[in-house]
C-alpha cells in the first residue's frame, strides 16, 4: 500500500516539473512594457493589449455610410510677405506670416487668431513709409481670403488663400572702394600708393548705390592714378544689405610705354617698352649711336625726368652724369614718367630722347664731270643724254660752305672725241673769261641752268646745297656740245656729175636728203 502511494506521488512530482520546464522563461518573470515608440517592433502587443469595440451599423446604415469621413468646414489663408526692392522689382527677404482660420471656428478659437504684428526691421532697406504693426484677426483672415485662391470641393471643405505684402524701399549705401596699385618689384603684388601694405596712406573712395541694385564701380580718374591703368575698365557689384564693413578692392597695374630714341640719321636704336617708374636700362657701348662726319653731344629727353634720387633732368637739355661729361649711355639711374595714355595710340604720350650732334669742321667733297653724248634723243633723260668724263675730289672743306661751281676748273677731265694736243691745250690754258675757258667754248659749252639745278639746296631751290660734314657731298657739272651750222652748196668748179649731196642722220632719223 505504501509502495503504491510512494509511486503515485513520485509520479505527480515528474508531472510537476515538466510543466515547469515547458513554460517559457519570460512567463516567470514580470510582464514588460510595450514600447509605443517603435511599432516595428512592438507593433503585436500593441494591438492585441488595447481593448477593441467592434463598429456596429446603425439601423438602416450602411458601411460605406459608416467609414465615411465627415463634412469638412471651408479653411481661409492669408499669407502676408515681407518684400525689398532689388532694382526695379521687390523679392521677399523674410519668413512670411501665415494665418489659417476655418468657417466653424467657434468664439474662443476665433479669439485666439487676433495677433497684432511688429514689421521686423531688415538691413539696408527702409520701412519708415509703412506702419510699424499691423493686425491679424479672424475676420481680416477670412474677408481677405474669401473667394481668392479657390480649391477643394464642398465634402471636403474649400480652401481660399490671399496674399499680401509690405515692402520696404531700398536704402542709399556708401560703398567704400580701396584702390591698389601695382608693386614694382613683385607684379604679384598690389599696395597702396605709398607702397605699402598696411593701412597707412590707403586711397579710399566712395560710391552710391541703392541695397540690393546692381552698381557700377568706375575706376579713378587718369589725373588721379597717373602711371597706372585699371585692371578692368569697370567693376559690377550688387550693392550689399550691410554696407558697414565691406570695401571693394580696385586694382591698377603699371602703364607701360613706348620710348623712342631719335638719332637724327645716326646709327638707329630700336623702340624700347619701359613700365612706369621702372629704372631705364642704360645703353650698351657698342649701341651707341654714331654719324660720319658729325661729333656725339648726347641725349636731350621729350619729358622732365628724375633719377633714382629725385634729382632733375629737365626736358631739351642735355642730359650729364654727375662729372658734367654727357652720359651717352644714359647710365644715370632715370625713372620712367607717367604719361598721358589717351584714348588711342595716336593720343598716347610718347617719351623720346633726341641725339644732338655737331658737325666736323672739315670735310671732304666731289665734283664730277658729264659731257653731252654726241648722238640722243631729243627727250632723251639726264643719264641717257650725259656721259660720264671724270671727278675732282676736294679735301678739308669747310664744312657748310659752298664751292663756286662756275669757276671749276677742268684739269685732268678728258673730254671725248678731243685728240691730247688738244685737250693739252685746254688743260694749260685752262683760264676762264666770265666763268669759262674760251678754247674749251669752242668744243664744249657750261650748261650753267641745269648745273644749278642738280645740285640745289633740298631746302632752298635758289641756292646750291653746301658741303655736309658727312664727306659724301656730291656736284654734278653738265657740259653741252658746242652747235655750229653746216652748209653744202653746189660747186662752180666741177660739172654736174661729179656733185653729189652727202645725207645726214640723226639717231636713227635722216635729217638731210638730197
Amino acid at each position: 500500500m505504501l509502495k503504491q502511494i510512494f509511486k503515485r506521488g513520485l509520479s505527480g512530482l515528474l508531472v510537476a516539473i515538466m510543466l515547469v520546464t515547458s513554460l517559457p522563461l519570460q512567463s516567470l518573470a514580470a510582464p514588460k512594457p510595450s514600447d509605443y515608440d517603435n511599432l516595428t517592433k512592438d507593433k503585436s502587443e500593441i494591438i492585441n493589449d488595447k481593448d477593441v469595440t467592434p463598429a456596429k451599423l446603425k439601423e438602416g446604415e450602411n458601411a460605406k455610410e459608416l467609414i465615411k469621413n465627415p463634412k469638412q468646414p471651408a479653411i481661409y489663408t492669408l499669407r502676408t510677405d515681407y518684400k525689398v526692392q532689388k532694382g526695379d522689382k521687390y523679392e521677399i527677404n523674410y519668413q512670411p506670416y501665415i494665418a489659417s482660420v476655418g468657417a466653424d471656428a467657434t468664439p474662443e478659437e476665433k479669439a485666439k487668431v487676433k495677433q497684432e504684428i511688429t514689421l521686423p526691421d531688415l538691413a539696408g532697406y527702409d520701412k519708415s513709409q509703412l506702419d510699424d504693426t499691423y493686425t491679424i484677426d479672424y475676420d481680416t483672415v477670412k474677408n481677405v481670403a474669401d473667394g481668392k485662391g479657390k480649391t477643394g470641393n464642398k465634402e471636403n471643405g474649400f480652401r481660399f488663400f490671399a496674399e499680401q505684402d509690405f515692402r520696404y524701399k531700398a536704402k542709399a549705401n556708401e560703398i567704400k572702394i580701396k584702390h591698389l596699385f601695382q608693386d614694382m618689384n613683385d607684379f604679384t603684388k598690389y599696395t597702396n600708393p605709398n607702397g605699402t601694405v598696411g593701412e597707412e596712406g590707403e586711397l579710399i573712395t566712395t560710391q552710391n548705390g541703392n541695397t540690393g541694385s546692381t552698381m557700377e564701380v568706375s575706376p579713378l580718374e587718369e589725373k588721379d592714378r597717373r602711371g597706372f591703368v585699371p585692371e578692368a575698365p569697370y567693376i559690377t557689384m550688387q550693392v550689399p544689405e550691410d554696407a558697414t564693413d565691406f570695401v571693394l578692392e580696385y586694382r591698377y597695374n603699371r602703364a607701360h610705354y613706348n620710348v623712342d630714341f631719335d638719332t637724327m640719321g645716326g646709327t638707329p636704336l630700336p623702340t624700347r617698352t619701359y613700365y612706369y617708374d621702372q629704372e631705364i636700362p642704360k645703353i650698351e657701348k657698342e649701341n651707341i649711336p654714331t654719324k660720319i662726319g658729325c661729333d656725339f653731344l648726347g641725349w636731350k629727353p621729350s619729358h622732365d625726368l628724375k633719377d633714382k634720387a629725385g634729382k632733375d633732368y629737365p626736358k631739351g637739355q642735355i642730359i650729364n652724369k654727375a662729372d658734367g661729361k654727357p652720359a651717352f649711355d644714359l647710365d644715370v639711374h632715370l625713372k620712367m614718367p607717367a604719361l598721358l595714355l589717351g584714348k588711342d595710340e595716336k593720343s598716347r604720350e610718347r617719351l623720346k630722347f633726341t641725339a644732338v650732334w655737331k658737325d666736323k669742321e672739315k670735310a671732304d667733297y666731289a665734283i664730277q664731270f658729264w659731257v653731252e653724248k654726241s648722238d640722243h634723243a631729243d627727250n632723251a633723260s639726264i643719264m641717257d643724254k650725259y656721259e660720264y668724263m671724270g671727278t675732282h675730289v676736294h679735301k678739308d672743306a669747310k664744312t657748310g660752305s659752298t664751292p663756286n661751281l662756275d669757276a671749276e676748273p677742268v684739269k685732268d677731265i678728258v673730254f671725248p672725241d678731243l685728240n691730247q694736243a688738244r685737250l693739252q691745250k685746254i688743260w694749260n690754258g685752262d683760264k676762264f673769261n666770265k666763268g669759262r675757258n674760251l678754247y674749251l667754248n669752242k668744243f664744249f659749252v657750261y650748261n650753267k641752268d641745269l648745273t644749278h639745278d642738280q645740285n640745289k639746296d633740298p631746302n632752298n631751290s635758289n641756292v646750291v646745297k653746301s658741303i655736309s660734314a658727312t664727306g659724301k657731298t656730291v656736284y654734278n657739272i653738265y657740259y653741252d656740245r658746242q652747235v655750229y651750222d653746216l652748209y653744202f652748196t653746189k660747186s662752180n668748179a666741177q660739172p654736174e656729175e661729179n656733185t653729189f649731196y652727202p645725207e645726214i642722220w640723226g639717231y636713227d632719223e635722216k635729217k638731210v636728203k638730197r
